[in-house]
Formats: C-alpha cells, structure tokens, sequence
C-alpha cells in the first residue's frame, strides 16, 4: 500500500512507532486532565480554547491508538460498540437512580 492510500494515523505510527505514540496518548491524556481541572478551577470559562485544543489533540491520539489496536487480531470496531453501549447503559441506570 502506498503512503497515499495510508490514513494519516497510520503514517503517524508508522513513522514514529506504536511505542512513542502510546506514550503519546497518555501524554495528551494528561494535559487534556490538566486543562479541565484549571477550567473548572477558572469561574469565567477563560482557558476553554486550551480544553477544546486538548480534546482535539486526544481524539487524534485516540485515532492513532486504534491504528495500533487494529494490528491485533480482533473486531476492534464490534469491542469499541460493545463497550460503549454497556458503559451507556451503566450511565443510563444511574441516571435513573438504579
């Protein structure tokens, strides 16, 4: 497959490797914690362009990290769902005080 035919995360991982962008993520992970806890913190909602830029930088590490997920042998996309509707409706029964 030709680098054109390659989705940017997977040149991303390719070029950096599923080691260094696993830490990445985590990395992301945590300067995403970092501004929502100064968000919450901040009463006039002043570094909220510092959250959004975070989540866009974690959705894209999210995106890298089922790139390297997909090597393995498994229906990512099927576990992905799964969980997701069991953890909704987790959230959904303590909505409901259950």
């Amino acid at each position: 497959m030709t680098s054109n035919k390659l989705s940017i995360y997977e040149r991303a991982v390719i070029k950096w490797g599923s080691s260094f962008q696993l830490k990445m993520v985590a990395e992301e992970c945590a300067e995403l914690i970092k501004a929502v806890l100064k968000f919450d913190r901040k009463t006039n909602g002043s570094n909220i362009g510092n959250v959004v830029e975070e989540i866009v930088d974690v959705e894209i590490m999210i995106s890298q990290l089922k790139v390297i997920l997909s090597r393995y042998d498994l229906d990512l996309e099927w576990m992905l769902k799964e969980y997701k509707e069991t953890k909704l409706k987790r959230l959904e029964l303590m909505l409901h005080g259950k």
